[in-house]
């Protein structure tokens, strides 16, 4: 469910991208890795950093873009 300003909480991204593992780091920052990767693969296309969800959710689908998912 989106939060109250309409922006997606971690839970909403994370249910729209199940091929992706996300979290929040102690230092606030969330993180999202492809369940699927190699420690070959490249970073940028396997893991994403943001200080929001919103942007998390960018930043995956700008790495599955990278991949043509």
């Amino acid at each position: 469910m989106p939060s109250h300003d309409g922006d997606p909480t971690l839970a909403d991204v994370q249910a729209a991208h199940p091929a992706w593992h996300c979290w929040r780091a102690p230092s606030g920052l969330c993180h999202a890795r492809r369940t699927d990767a190699k420690p070959s693969d490249p970073e940028d296309e396997t893991f994403v950093t943001s200080e929001d969800p919103l942007d998390l959710r960018d930043q995956i689908r700008r790495a599955q873009a990278l991949t043509d998912w």
